[in-house]
């Protein structure tokens, strides 16, 4: 595909012939918006991934890269938007030294709130060991451990005794 382009600039001169290949094709026009510090047009390389034009975009602390294929091509003249991550609103309840209110990321397990929380020492803090995501405005109790009480019957049938 061999084009050529003949400039004339004046009838003094004689023609300038350049050809496409001579044409800088090398780069594309590539636009980031969204969640970074550097909004705005890119010029990269050909062959240029997301993660090489978010290098240059800097993204924010609160962007979401995980909905990104950031090892897929750029194409010319494409836009990337880096979304936000959202946030969550959890109530924590039950065995722990304060309840509270968390702002969580989206997305997080019941099971990553233990490093977040101050249990009480008769917190039953296993119970919190849950492969399922929050849900936003979720309440969350933490239990007690139930104590090892057995009740026991003695000689006569209506009196019961706890041992602990």
């Amino acid at each position: 595909m061999l084009a050529s382009i003949t400039l004339l600039k004046s009838s003094h001169l004689p023609p300038v012939t350049i050809k496409s290949h001579e044409l800088n094709n090398d780069l594309i026009q590539i636009v980031v918006k969204g969640a970074v510090h550097k909004t705005g047009n890119y010029e990269v390389k050909r062959g240029a991934t997301i993660q090489d034009v978010l290098n240059l975009a800097q993204p924010l602390e609160q962007a979401d890269l995980n909905k990104l294929k950031l090892a897929a091509k750029l194409r010319n003249h494409q836009t990337i938007t880096v979304q936000e991550r959202r946030k969550i609103t959890v109530h924590i309840t039950g065995a722990v030294t304060e309840p509270t209110s968390l702002s969580v990321e989206q997305g997080m397990m019941v099971k990553e709130l233990a490093p977040l929380l101050s249990f009480l020492p008769e917190a039953d803090s296993e119970k919190l060991n849950r492969k399922r995501k929050l849900k936003d405005g979720e309440t969350i109790s933490v239990p007690a451990k139930k104590t090892n009480r057995k009740k026991i019957a003695s000689k006569s049938p209506n009196k019961i005794k706890e041992i602990k």
